[in-house]
Parts: C-alpha cells; sequence; structure tokens
C-alpha cells in the first residue's frame, strides 16, 4: 500500500467498509462507522466525509445492504481502485491498510501491560487513535494557532526526544508540542517521565495538544506549559525488570 497515491489509500479505506461494513469494524476495533470515517480521515490527512463519500460511491457494487450512490457512475479512479481490490479478503484488505498506517500492526503485544484498561478497543484502533491519527490531525491543523504562526513544522517523533513536533522559527526559537489522542470526549493522558521533564525544562514553549473524541466528533485542546495550567498531574510509578542480551561477534 505504500505505493498507493494518498487518495488510493482512502478510496481503499471506503472499498474496505462497503465491501465488509460491521465485520470490518470489528476487525479493526472500530465502534461504528463514524468513528472509522474520523481516525481514517485524520490519519490520511483527508476529511471524514471523504472516506464516508468513498464508502457511499461504491456501496452499489457490493451485496451489502445500502443503496448508496446508486444513481451516479463510478468515477475512474474509484473504478481503478474497486477493480484491483474488489475480490480481496477481508483479512487481505485489512493487512494491506493496518499496514501502512500501523508499523506494530501483526505483532502481538510484547506485554498484556500494553493493552491495559481496555475498552472494548482493539490494540490496533487505540494505537491508530493516540498515535497516527492525533499526530496527523495536528500537522494538519496546527497553522491555525496563532502561536505556531510562521513557524516551520518539524516531525519528531521517531526522535525519543520528549515531544512530538517542533515549530521552527527564523530567529532560532522553537516550540515543542506533545500530541495526545482520546477515543472519547474525555479521558486520562500521560506523560512519560521525558515528556514531564521536557515540559518542565521548556516551560512556556512546550505545548500539549490533544484531539479527543474520534468516537464522534474530533475536538481540540491546546495548552501552553501543562505544567503550570489547570491540568492536574498525579505522578505514578512501576518497577519493571527489564532484560537484554548480549553476544560476542
Amino acid at each position: 500500500m505504500n505505493n498507493l497515491r494518498d487518495r488510493e489509500k482512502a478510496i481503499l479505506c471506503g472499498l474496505l467498509l462497503s465491501k465488509y461494513g460491521e465485520d470490518a469494524l470489528q476487525e479493526m476495533g472500530f465502534s461504528s462507522f463514524s468513528e472509522a470515517f474520523n481516525v481514517f480521515g485524520a490519519a490520511l490527512n483527508t476529511k471524514p466525509g471523504t472516506i464516508r463519500g468513498y464508502r457511499n460511491e461504491l456501496d452499489p457494487h457490493f451485496p451489502n445492504g445500502r443503496v448508496g450512490w446508486n444513481r451516479r457512475e463510478l468515477r475512474q479512479h474509484c473504478k481503478d481502485v474497486f477493480e484491483k481490490y474488489k475480490k480481496r479478503s477481508l483479512s487481505e484488505l485489512v493487512g494491506i491498510i493496518g499496514g501502512y498506517l500501523d508499523p506494530e500492526f501483526g505483532l502481538e503485544p510484547i506485554s498484556r501491560d500494553t493493552e491495559s484498561e481496555d475498552d472494548g478497543c482493539s490494540a490496533f484502533a487505540r494505537r491508530l487513535i493516540t498515535g497516527k491519527a492525533a499526530e496527523a490531525h495536528f500537522e494538519a491543523n496546527y497553522q491555525s494557532y496563532d502561536a505556531f504562526s510562521g513557524g516551520r513544522i518539524v516531525n519528531t517523533t521517531r526522535f525519543g526526544c520528549g515531544f512530538d513536533f517542533k515549530i521552527d522559527f527564523e530567529n532560532r526559537l522553537f516550540f515543542a508540542v506533545e500530541v495526545k489522542g482520546l477515543r472519547e470526549n474525555r479521558g486520562s493522558i500521560n506523560l512519560t517521565e521525558k515528556e514531564y521533564r521536557r515540559a518542565g525544562e521548556l516551560g512556556d514553549r512546550y505545548f500539549l495538544y490533544v484531539v479527543s473524541n474520534f468516537r464522534k466528533t474530533p475536538v481540540t485542546q491546546l495548552w501552553q506549559n501543562p505544567l503550570a495550567s489547570s491540568l492536574e498531574w498525579v505522578r505514578t510509578e512501576r518497577t519493571l525488570l527489564i532484560p537484554s542480551w548480549s553476544s560476542s561477534v
């Protein structure tokens, strides 16, 4: 799927939901079509309505019980994806889409601790909501905030530096932004020890961006200097034994 253009990826998500409906939602851990539209849309940097539209356009071509856009001829770019993937099984389509959106897709969880506080949401859906979907939402919308106006965004999620994005400015000043995602309208968010320390070190230059309510309609909140904000933080500790293996070469 990495060879597909962004529009084709969105069409393929619509095809999955059109062909397999509720089975697709269950397989990927979504509670409703609305949640799937929201999460796929955010992760692919497109509108939820776009994913819904592709599903509706493809509905007349699958025996799914929905009428869809039955009076509209299938557009060529949708037809191309339809002809290529229409015979794929549920597991094949889920594997293609999941493999693109989530690098951990298909891997068994290393520890059950990572899947704690189960709310009926699969590991895939949870990681997508708290990770790629929320991060892509920020990338698409950060310029709407006055604090980031004129800045250049740099994705730092892979650097392990205690925040997800840098907003660089010409005067060499930068803002750090940590992004969190929530399935419901309200819920718990956690900062790692490194994220908490970075927030303390950077003060007003550190922002917390939270996207919540992916289940229905995503809403965002932004806190500057979150440790000195109205948010109340409670320290929790766990002692973990982390083994390692060594070898001589």
